[in-house]
């Protein structure tokens, strides 16, 4: 009579000393490969000629008054400044150069997630009804969050648009020693997944419901 058989063996392959020493070599240098080239992807910079700068109110004072110094030093016309129209954000704009009268505020919703494709969308509608369909745009966006606003008001705005991209650096830390600092620690770290969550798995119809 065959006993009941809980178990088999089955054959098991390992690395051998020198496979673990290649598997660690090839982590390693991914490692390296990310901590090098990360912020630099994510805080892009990549301009376009055009006379129309647009601002997210979400961004530091600091980040703001980059934007303005990015205004007043080039051949822009028109400042967008896209949000819930906080109160300090047009004060600040003024006080770093900027002519209040060129200066729009663009209302949009706040939403918990998905703010940045809401101002994008807000641009948008506004654009279109002010006759400026198709015209350039450089978006201002803060350090590492840039590669992904660039990305959303891309995908908000589609190809009619010529779109650039300025990202502010934080002057608190060391963009090429990122991980040395808490504050770029954090930065790239949330940026990093959230740009991968919005290059795989947004959608922008759930983000408008």
């Amino acid at each position: 009579m065959t006993a009941l058989r809980l178990a088999k063996r089955k054959e098991l392959w390992v690395p051998t000393l020198l496979g673990w020493v290649l598997i660690v070599l090839t982590v390693f240098a991914l490692i390296t490969i990310y901590m090098r080239n990360i912020h630099s992807f994510l805080s892009v910079s990549n301009p376009v000629r055009t006379q129309i700068l647009a601002v997210e109110e979400w961004i530091s004072p600091r980040a703001l008054e980059g934007a303005a110094s990015e205004y007043t030093s080039h051949d822009y016309i028109i400042l967008v400044v896209i949000g819930d129209e906080k109160p300090w954000v047009i004060p600040i704009l003024e006080k770093s150069g900027v002519d209040k009268k060129q200066i729009v505020q663009i209302p949009a919703p706040t939403p918990q997630k998905d703010r940045t494709f809401a101002s994008a969308v807000a641009l948008d509608n506004w654009l279109k009804s002010s006759g400026m369909y198709g015209k350039a745009v450089n978006i201002y966006s803060s350090g590492t969050h840039g590669r992904r606003s660039w990305m959303l008001f891309r995908e908000a705005l589609g190809t009619d648009y010529p779109l650039g991209v300025i990202s502010f650096q934080s002057p608190g830390y060391d963009p090429k020693r990122w991980w040395k600092s808490s504050e770029g620690f954090r930065s790239v770290i949330y940026e990093t997944i959230a740009y991968a969550y919005t290059e795989f798995f947004f959608l922008p119809v759930k983000a408008l419901e």
